[in-house]
């Protein structure tokens, strides 16, 4: 199975089929339509003053609800549990529900909706050479051969599409590197090519070690592409599921949460952090915050004697914080 998936394994392998079997190679990823057009908004305010056009004329709030399911919620308290001389930073979250509509049960997870770094995200539009307060306009053009599924909000700003939106700062894919190809010199062309062939898949393996960031990449390639190549070959920031480690009958404007912050070091000694718990490590009381519940499907004995034997992955601490919880709320119910 290939690391990213059976999509760039499935490019790798495609060309040897289309030899084998006399076909006509399909049409390569990078020569494909793009999928967003990203404009000027003023500009496009311009060309189409007094014609409706819905929510295009409404900014996006911040921070962005990225669907339907997602909604805002403020931080209370985020505090380390671990003594600093210990080498995990295991950390207590509370967060405010009580204007929400979020309901959750024993068991379940919640989402949270990272942020990338606000210095790392304006010295990257310093590299692209954009302003981060643009008003921009992104209409979704194509949507056949769009390199990651979601949507981006209609109306943003350079900043708020690099930040909240597309995973700028994630792991690169083959995938990603092959739609942006073209956005190279032809020099670098031949050096991406040759790095992206299966032929040199140790190479791209030796370079993925040190777990580089597609920012990262662009600037070692010197790839400068434009805002819409980009949202069109990045993926959208995907949330982090925390289980929950509270009970709603016991605290019922509250999501307390035990988070562990994932961070190593490279092959060369590079430290690295996750990008959700270098977010959550960061978060300061009275910050507004991106959340969703996830259905767990765990289903607890009805009867609150009967034992249980359970494990855990990550803190091993966050559910039975959840079930000992529910067990006292059930106590004093009597």
């Amino acid at each position: 199975q290939d690391d990213e998936g059976y999509e760039s394994g499935l490019e790798g392998w495609l060309p040897e089929l289309w030899a084998c079997i006399g076909a006509k190679p399909l049409k390569s990823l990078n020569s494909a339509p793009l999928t967003y057009r990203v404009r000027d908004y003023s500009a496009v305010k311009q060309m189409t003053e007094g014609v409706p056009m819905g929510k295009l004329f409404h900014p996006a709030a911040s921070p962005i609800l990225i669907d339907d399911k997602s909604t805002a919620v403020t931080v209370i308290t985020n505090k380390r549990i671990t003594p600093d001389s210990y080498d995990r930073d295991i950390r207590h979250l509370e967060l405010d529900i009580t204007d929400t509509s979020l309901v959750y049960a024993v068991g379940d997870a919640l989402a949270i909706f990272p942020h990338n770094a606000e210095s790392d995200v304006l010295e990257f539009c310093g590299y692209l050479g954009v302003d981060p307060l643009k008003d921009l306009c992104v209409e979704k053009i194509d949507t056949s051969n769009s390199a990651r599924s979601g949507s981006i909000p209609p109306r943003v700003t350079t900043q708020q599409l690099l930040q909240e939106v597309l995973d700028i700062f994630g792991k690169p894919s083959r995938r990603i590197l092959q739609r942006l190809l073209p956005t190279a010199k032809e020099d670098v062309q031949l050096e991406l090519e040759s790095l992206l062939s299966p032929e040199r898949r140790d190479k791209w393996n030796e370079l993925m070690s040190e777990t580089p960031t597609i920012a990262y990449l662009l600037r070692r390639f010197q790839l400068r592409p434009s805002l819409a190549e980009l949202a069109d070959a990045v993926p959208l920031i995907k949330p982090r599921l925390y289980s929950i480690a509270s009970s709603q009958r016991l605290h019922p404007h509250v999501i307390q949460l035990c988070i562990v912050v994932v961070d190593w070091v490279t092959p060369s000694g590079r430290q690295r952090v996750g990008l959700c718990t270098n977010y959550v490590q960061k978060m300061k009381a009275g910050q507004r915050i991106v959340v969703s519940i996830r259905p767990s499907g765990f289903q607890r004995p009805p009867n609150h004697t009967a034992p249980l034997v359970m494990s855990a992955l990550g803190t091993g601490i966050a559910p039975f914080r959840a079930f000992i919880q529910e067990r006292k709320a059930a106590l004093e119910a009597g």
